[in-house]
């Protein structure tokens, strides 16, 4: 457990941008159990502020089954686009580093993210992270980086959106 705090301490706010290549020294398996870690955290703190706001169990839960089942689909999708852009510019990293990179990352997010009004700034600190860090271990310039950043999560958008929509439909047209 000692190892997963101070895997936090380094990852939550990386201030040198050469700090990011010895975060991969500890494996994939490693980022793996730390990502479970931090969703369940994730997961449960959003369980709690979500039944305190609304009051219902059951759409709490329902909603932290979402949560849990959303999130690592989203980090894979995100990564993997990710690593086709930047396997377009060129880049040789594996990608599990990618993958590694949304994980450390996204640790003030996933922390932090549940509370209210402070979860979009961690979402600003986890993006700026991962950017920093894809960055740094591909030894790309600001521009590659941003197109490999900014396309993914632009393309996960549309993708919810049009989700939102289909489902939002056939339930919306279920209760009329």
């Amino acid at each position: 457990m000692e190892e997963y705090a101070t895997m936090i301490r380094k990852a939550i706010w990386v201030v040198n941008e050469k700090d990011f290549e010895p975060i991969l020294k500890n494996g994939f398996r490693f980022s793996m159990s730390y990502f479970l870690l931090l969703l369940i955290l994730y997961t449960g703190f959003s369980f709690l502020i979500d039944f305190i706001s609304y009051g219902s169990v059951i759409d709490s839960i329902i909603t932290a089954i979402i949560v849990f089942a959303l999130v690592p689909l989203l980090y894979g999708l995100l990564s993997l686009t990710t690593h086709m852009i930047l396997q377009l510019f060129g880049c040789t990293r594996p990608l599990t580093d990618t993958l590694q990179m949304y994980i450390y990352g996204s640790t003030a997010s996933l922390l932090l993210g549940w509370i209210p009004c402070i979860g979009a700034i961690a979402g600003l600190v986890a993006f700026g992270n991962t950017f920093r860090g894809i960055r740094e271990i591909n030894k790309l310039d600001f521009w590659k980086t941003a197109v490999a950043m900014i396309v993914p999560q632009i393309l996960v958008v549309i993708i919810l959106m049009g989700l939102i929509l289909v489902f939002g439909t056939m339930f919306g047209a279920y209760y009329y």
